[in-house]
């Protein structure tokens, strides 16, 4: 609410003051955009703390459906770009819906995020069935990363590119590794700079009927 106030307070002072020259409204502009950000951050890290304590449901997810949610939702961001969507058919999990939702949202925005510098964006998603549960694989042909710095990535504020190139809270990986984890599951990602990236889940598989 702190960080609300200060993007609203600011707003106001822009409106009311119609005398204002361009470098004061910049400079409200900038401490508008600023803590709109810590606000992202706040939410973000509440959300992690909250997933190390939270009661995980155990029902069957419609991960299609999921993804079809998540790619309406992003629609907008994604208009006017040229993105060749692959989705193949997803198996169901068994899980908490609005996680996983998450964990989906986090890694389709992600690819749409890296990808916006490519003429044509690819962004592939499909699963394998294994013997002791389900590979979830999300592959697009952004930014990518190096390898050597994998162990980072999915850690708390670990950003592989600057946060001037590409907006973010450095947390989205962090959060998508614990909510896996806590499903019972384990996340892996490679890329190659320049080239793109392809980041997995896996989940435990469906109780038999």
């Amino acid at each position: 609410d702190l960080f609300r106030h200060i993007v609203g307070f600011s707003q106001l002072l822009t409106e009311r003051e119609k005398n204002l020259g361009e470098r004061s409204r910049h400079y409200l502009q900038m401490i508008s955009d600023s803590a709109l950000a810590a606000g992202e951050l706040v939410d973000d890290l509440l959300t992690f703390s909250h997933l190390g304590r939270a009661a995980i449901s155990a029902d069957r997810v419609d991960m299609n459906k999921l993804v079809a949610e998540v790619r309406l939702g992003l629609a907008e961001e994604t208009a006017g770009r040229s993105i060749l969507w692959e989705v193949g058919e997803l198996p169901a999990a068994t899980g908490d819906a609005t996680l996983l939702r998450q964990v989906w949202y986090n890694l389709i925005d992600n690819a749409v995020k890296y990808t916006r510098l490519q003429k044509e964006a690819r962004i592939a998603i499909s699963a394998t069935l294994m013997n002791d549960g389900v590979l979830y694989r999300i592959a697009d042909n952004g930014v990518g990363f190096d390898m050597a710095y994998k162990s980072k990535l999915f850690g708390v504020f670990q950003r592989l590119q600057r946060s001037e190139d590409f907006e973010g809270t450095g947390i989205g990986l962090a959060l998508i590794k614990r909510i896996v984890e806590r499903h019972g599951g384990s996340v892996d990602a490679m890329g190659t700079i320049d080239e793109g990236a392809c980041f997995t889940f896996s989940l435990p598989a469906l109780p038999e009927e």
